[in-house]
């Protein structure tokens, strides 16, 4: 599991900070448009809301050392984390019952996506972007109209076809076997 979780963290910081767009305004990162937080979100499904916290953390610590874009701030670290923690909410707790169809599973898994892009992307990034660099709400928010969309329908794409790929199972204790991982 650990293992997993070290690959999603190198893929995230891959994908977030080498192979992202980057759209500044006033000398600030405004908008952010790749898939770093894909892998984040993916821990979270996997493994639970504590490990895809754990990944976030560490994927934007990580990423922070590989390619400083200005000073450290912990509130960015907290909205990481945020990705990894908030969709496996949704659907992680219910994976330790029996199910009767795979498509209740599946919807929750794409309300957890949706919510873990939003709430980031919508509310606090905006807000921390306000309090720490004075960007206005409307020049911080609007881009995100058009781009947390784009990305979510990418990323529900991306998670709904390593779901089918990887055989993903209801049960979350065959993860938990070190002999299966």
């Amino acid at each position: 599991m650990m293992t997993i979780c070290g690959l999603l963290i190198g893929f995230s910081v891959v994908l977030g900070r080498f192979a992202s767009f980057r759209i500044s305004f006033a000398g600030v990162e405004n908008i952010r448009f790749g898939l770093g937080t894909l892998p984040i979100v993916l821990a979270g499904i996997l493994f639970g809301p504590l490990w895809g916290a754990l990944v976030g953390i560490f994927a934007d610590i990580i990423g922070f050392f590989a390619s400083p874009m200005g000073a450290f701030m912990p509130q960015f670290t907290f909205v990481s984390m945020l990705y990894g923690f908030i969709p496996p909410l949704l659907c992680y707790p219910f994976r330790l019952k029996t199910y009767k169809t795979k498509l209740s599973y599946r919807l929750r898994v794409y309300i957890g996506v949706l919510l873990g892009q939003i709430i980031p992307q919508w509310i606090f990034l905006p807000y921390f972007q306000h309090i720490l660099f004075k960007v206005p709400y409307p020049v911080s928010l609007y881009p995100r109209f058009i781009t947390v969309p784009i990305q979510t329908l990418i990323s529900l794409l991306l998670i709904s076809f390593l779901i089918r790929v990887l055989k993903f199972p209801e049960n979350p204790s065959t993860y938990r076997d070190t002999s299966k991982c």
